[in-house]
This record gives structure tokens, sequence and C-alpha cells, in this order.
């Protein structure tokens, strides 16, 4: 990685690690057999991009913005055979914006889904 490819970011390596995790395991849970989670770090021009991308079911438009919430799944069925308690993407938006930084997602059904994290480069 070159020099223009390094961007100081303060951080929680604890935190980030929680983060990461649980945008990984989440990606795991939904993709079906032979599919593919991709993850990226890359620096941007206000500090660092980070995404989770997924080829699972996706997520229709009219549950982008509730994912984020405590114990909020999209699809309770789908969500019970994963065992899961809605508290993964909960816990990364709040590393996010523990950080300054902030969450977000595209996806649509049938078409997989990208989380992804941006999180401010270091001041000074």
């Amino acid at each position: 990685m070159g020099h223009q490819d390094t961007v100081a970011i303060e951080l929680d390596a604890d935190g980030i690690h929680a983060c990461l995790v649980n945008l990984v395991s989440n990606a795991l849970k939904f993709v079906p057999r032979g599919g593919h989670v991709d993850v990226a770090v890359k620096p941007d021009g206000c500090g660092v991009y980070l995404t989770v991308a997924d080829d699972g079911p996706g997520i229709p438009a009219e549950h982008h913005a509730r994912v984020f919430e405590r114990f909020y799944r999209v699809d309770e069925e789908r969500s019970g055979r994963q065992n899961g308690t809605g508290l993964g993407l909960a816990i990364a938006a709040w590393v996010a914006a523990v950080h300054g930084g902030r969450i977000g997602v595209e996806s649509r059904p049938g078409e997989g889904a990208v989380f992804h994290v941006t999180l401010p480069r270091a001041a000074g």
C-alpha cells in the first residue's frame, strides 16, 4: 500500500472488531451455499470506507432504515432459522456512531446486500 493509500484513523480495536464480526456473521447467515461474502477496506477522502457485500437474498427497501435497530429482524421466518437476536447490526451501527462514522445498506431482493461503514480521518 503506497503512501497515498494510507489514512490515519483513531479507533477502538475491540469495537471495530465487533463491528466487522457482526457484519460478516450477518452476511454468512443469509448467503446461500456456494455464495460469496466480500470484505473491503479502502481509504476515501474523509477517512476509511469498509464494505461487507454478499450475494444472499437481499433486503427489501422498506426495511433498510430499520435493520440497524435493536431486535429488529426483516423476516421472522428467515431470522428464526438463524437463531439470531437482532442485535448484530445494531452493535455495528453503535460502533460506527461511537467512532464518529456512519453505517448504511444498499440492497434489493434477490441481489444480495452491501453494508458500508465510513470512519472519519483522525483529527490533526
